[in-house]
């Protein structure tokens, strides 16, 4: 993916926090590996352009509670992502590392760990809110930079095929194996990529810390 120049922030500090979230994902060994390359050319709106781009958005025109938003533009006969745009609301308290004295600010790594997921196409997983892909994310938490076994068996399932365990018991310790996901079928939500060209994906809603 190509990073544009991430305006508001330094350039190295951001580079490597997008590196650290990225690193969860190759690593299950499961799917397509998601790498970065940097370009000079500024990015301000989703686009089928060629260029799978991040980018902060200058004039955030969605809903301002929105952390960031995925953009997917996606092949319908094939059902297949061809490109994806993540876009950051820089309207937010946004921080590399989570402070002991500021219940308002958000982990920029946890909020990307979740967007590259659905780069890769994995789904909100409304069911588990410890997953790091559960649609919403607190703030002064960080504990989402690193998947869990939802995270991890939902990527096995649509890029290897493996069978889902069920149920899950989120109180459960699933160290040793085990785990579950939205539902047994990734078949339902991802199809419905192929309904549009361009899918506008909600992601991320943050609520108060409490």
């Amino acid at each position: 993916m190509q990073v544009s120049p991430p305006n508001g922030f330094e350039k190295g500090k951001f580079l490597e926090m997008l590196e650290a979230a990225i690193a969860p994902w190759n690593v299950t060994g499961a799917g397509p590996v998601i790498e970065l390359s940097e370009t000079d050319v500024e990015v301000t709106t989703p686009a089928f352009d060629g260029m799978n781009s991040i980018f902060i958005h200058p004039n955030w025109e969605w809903d301002p509670g929105l952390l960031a938003l995925t953009f997917t533009h996606v092949d319908k006969a094939s059902q297949t992502i061809l490109e994806a745009d993540i876009a950051l609301n820089p309207d937010h308290n946004w921080v590399y590392e989570i402070p002991e004295d500021d219940a308002t600010a958000f982990d920029l790594q946890s909020a990307f760990a979740h967007e590259f997921g659905h780069v890769l196409g994995i789904p909100d997983l409304k069911e588990f809110p410890d997953a790091t892909m559960f649609g919403e994310i607190q703030s002064f938490e960080d504990k989402k930079r690193d998947l869990n076994v939802s995270d991890e068996e939902c990527m096995r399932s649509l890029y290897e095929g493996k069978e889902l365990t069920e149920p899950f018991d989120p109180n459960a310790d699933y160290s040793g194996g085990g785990g579950g996901c939205q539902s047994t079928d990734l078949a339902t939500p991802l199809a419905s990529l192929g309904l549009l060209v361009l899918l506008r994906r909600k992601r991320s809603t943050p609520h108060t810390h409490r």
